[in-house]
């Protein structure tokens, strides 16, 4: 059954019975299973490879190879502040609006920890692009919205998450804001030591000058080639 989290999130539960045979799937059991978009939204069906053919193929938003594996039993665990995972589902369960963009990073960051694997994309009526991935330990397929953001908006999201999962101090932070300071007080350093190192090299600079017309004076009485 899907476990559905408002109109734009959705994660959709690896089937456990085949949708066109109604055979259950054995535990290791290679299947394949495909996205389509019917009247209540995004649908997933799973079938045996025997009942899979090119029309159900052609049908599909998204389409691939999965493994099922019959669920073991889970024990309720509370949620973990530093679980990426347990953050996304949350965030999604919650289905607001302003978490939009947050959801998309976790997501995101779960893609690059090869936990989730992008099996396909779909253009909604609307225009808004759908991403469609699938779990790599669940095998739940996860219906994400792309919003689109530029490389600089990811950068600033990905702290502000790092900062909420506790991988970082967040902002405003005494840790933070001393870090600041540090870089702040080296940065001066730096610049009074250029200047010094300036000052010195215009003032050997001055010194030289005098020697240097000196010495030109004394040879120029020295060479009376130079007079004539």
């Amino acid at each position: 059954m899907a476990a559905t989290y408002g109109q734009d999130w959705d994660i959709k539960n690896l089937g456990n019975t085949c949708a066109k045979e109604e055979r259950v799937f054995k535990d290791g059991e290679a299947i394949r299973s495909r996205l389509i978009y019917g009247e209540e939204g995004y649908e997933r069906e799973d079938y045996t490879l025997e009942a899979w053919n090119d029309d159900l193929q052609g049908g599909a938003l998204s389409y691939w190879t999965a493994v099922y594996h019959a669920p073991a039993e889970k024990d309720e665990k509370k949620l973990d502040p530093n679980d990426a995972e347990a953050m996304l589902r949350h965030y999604m369960e919650k289905g607001d609006e302003s978490s939009r963009n947050i959801i998309y990073v976790l997501t995101l960051m779960l893609e690059r920890k090869k936990l989730l694997n992008e099996t396909g994309v779909h253009t909604r009526d609307d225009g808004v692009k759908v991403r469609m991935y699938e779990h790599k330990e669940t095998g739940e397929s996860f219906v994400i919205p792309d919003p689109e953001l530029k490389l600089a908006e990811i950068e600033v999201i990905q702290l502000e998450v790092a900062a909420e999962l506790g991988w970082m101090p967040p902002k405003g932070h005494p840790s933070l804001q001393k870090a600041n300071e540090t870089e702040a007080a080296a940065s001066e350093s730096e610049e009074k030591v250029e200047e010094s190192t300036a000052a010195l090299a215009e003032g050997e600079a001055s010194e030289a000058a005098p020697d240097e017309l000196e010495e030109g004076a004394e040879s120029s009485e020295n060479n009376p080639e130079s007079h004539s």
